[in-house]
């Protein structure tokens, strides 16, 4: 099943098979997938053709919204969203393989050309070319990069074990799951110095982002910061002040508040946290 997302009209898509009777009985498959592919659906809003592409995706994984979120916000291309469902392992099928060898999400591929890509970081530089995204002054490019590379280096693999403990180690456990105390802890331990770095750095320069304007600096570190609160790191937030008025904002954006609709949202905590 693809849905394709498209800039010519607000509010609509255009789709090819199935047809949207069809569309709504495939969706019902995975109801916390459905409810995030539903809002794709029916709350689009118009955008600008650049490219056309396809984005292989699960709507509740962090890495997909990762590039979701830039699509949304450069406002560059219309592109087919392909849903992949995480609990069916949809990700680890031949076909799936054969495009992403590691069978992770997402997956772009460029309609008018061979250019298939993997790793959504890459993924979200690429669509976002051109765009506000990325700034027009060399060093704030560089500026830009650097704290990517945090997020990458530092940030998320601190931040991944806690989110797994804390998480999703309910969803696919079961809610009785007992995150282990003493790795919460130590990861915890050990994402206080990339807070603290971030803290520095946002109130020194007062923001509002991370390079002063938006950039896929903020947009790499959003679907981690959205799930903070439910890794039980509201404490470490509220003692940093720039941090947690950083983190409102990037969650306050009308791309976020799109792509993660507050009822769509509800749902999937209610589902995946018990």
């Amino acid at each position: 099943m693809s849905v394709w997302i498209t800039g010519r009209e607000p509010r609509s898509v255009q789709m090819g098979r199935p047809a949207a009777a069809s569309v709504a009985l495939a969706l019902a498959a995975s109801s916390a997938l459905a409810y995030a592919v539903h809002h794709l659906l029916v709350t689009r809003r118009p955008k600008r053709r650049r490219r056309c592409g396809t984005l292989w995706a699960s709507p509740v994984s962090t890495c997909s919204r990762r590039v979701i979120l830039a699509l949304e916000e450069a406002e560059t291309c219309d592109y087919v969203l392909e849903p992949i469902d995480l609990l069916k392992r949809e990700h680890k099928s031949a076909h799936f393989i054969a495009m992403q060898p590691y069978g992770k999400v997402p997956v772009w591929s460029e309609r008018d050309g061979p250019l298939l890509l993997f790793e959504s970081r890459a993924i979200m530089r690429h669509v976002a070319a051109g765009s506000h995204l990325i700034p027009s002054d060399p060093a704030l490019v560089a500026l830009m990069d650097q704290w990517i590379s945090v997020e990458y280096s530092y940030f998320y693999p601190e931040f991944l074990p806690l989110f797994h403990e804390r998480v999703l180690s309910r969803i696919y456990k079961g809610s009785n799951y007992k995150p282990d105390d003493a790795v919460c802890a130590a990861r915890v331990a050990a994402l206080e110095p990339t807070l603290d770095l971030l803290e520095h750095h946002l109130s020194s320069t007062g923001g509002p982002y991370l390079v002063g304007s938006y950039s896929l600096a903020d947009v790499t570190f959003t679907p981690y910061l959205d799930v903070m609160g439910a890794c039980r790191l509201s404490e470490q937030i509220q003692a940093r002040p720039a941090l947690a008025a950083w983190i409102e904002r990037c969650l306050a954006r009308p791309a976020w508040r799109y792509c993660l609709d507050g009822t769509v949202m509800n749902r999937v905590r209610q589902e995946t946290l018990g």
